[in-house]
């Protein structure tokens, strides 16, 4: 990192950081120690190009966004690392978001991940009416089963296959312990002003799409809750 031109040095730890993001994507999702290996080496680059950085050296201020907007793909890299190591387990998933709220206290990015990292790490109940059939759905009554819980919307461009899809493969595979729940996000085009009837409409059109791929499951229209996990 030490050069007597700091701008060739930043260019070089930036571009460091590239090569090794890029190299920790192609890696894919793994606990094999190459992974480990790659995302402990990204992490060290990045902290080396901010300690650098706080000790002015440079003229960057990464406490001031510039990781949120015109540095942004170290970010993206880091972000995806700590996905990639799921399979090393959610304690080793936290160790590693923990340095990066270290690293990016006033990242909005990081803080976005970070809500949605733990939004189920405790147990949640959905209670809500099911609109293709007006029977009212509390996921207390399903605990002994698995819950896959899906967010959706009938407008969005999907092939006619997307629900072919291992969801339903699951449900189909086991009916007894397998519960699913879809969530659609199209109330989100009603606004406060909406009239019951267009909610009923809008109801209707998402019953209609939800049949016609074949989601015999309960389905809820909330767009609050989409928002709510969307990263």
């Amino acid at each position: 990192m030490e050069h007597p031109d700091s701008g060739i040095a930043e260019w070089a730890q930036s571009h460091l950081i590239q090569q090794q993001g890029v190299r920790l994507l192609r890696s894919g999702e793994g606990n094999d120690n190459r992974t480990v290996r790659l995302v402990e080496e990204l992490f060290t680059s990045v902290e080396s190009y901010l300690n650098y950085s706080a000790k002015e050296n440079s003229s960057i201020e990464p406490d001031d966004g510039y990781f949120d907007n015109v540095f942004r793909q170290p970010l993206d890299f880091l972000l995806r690392a700590v996905d990639l190591v799921a399979p090393k387990g959610r304690n080793a998933q936290s160790r590693l978001l923990e340095k990066l709220i270290n690293m990016f206290s006033s990242s909005k990015q990081v803080s976005n991940y970070s809500y949605r990292f733990n939004f189920f790490e405790k147990p949640f109940d959905l209670v809500f009416t099911d609109i293709a059939n007006g029977e009212r759905i509390d996921t207390r009554d399903y605990r002994g089963n698995l819950v896959i819980v899906c967010s959706w919307s009938a407008r969005w461009p999907l092939p006619e296959n997307v629900f072919d899809s291992d969801v339903q493969k699951t449900y189909t595979n086991y009916p007894n312990d397998v519960k699913v729940i879809e969530i659609s996000s199209d109330d989100a085009e009603l606004g406060v002003q909406a009239t019951l009837e267009q909610r009923r409409k809008l109801e209707e059109s998402v019953v209609d799409f939800a049949t016609k791929h074949g989601m015999d499951w309960p389905i809820s229209l909330d767009f609050s809750f989409t928002r709510m996990v969307q990263y």
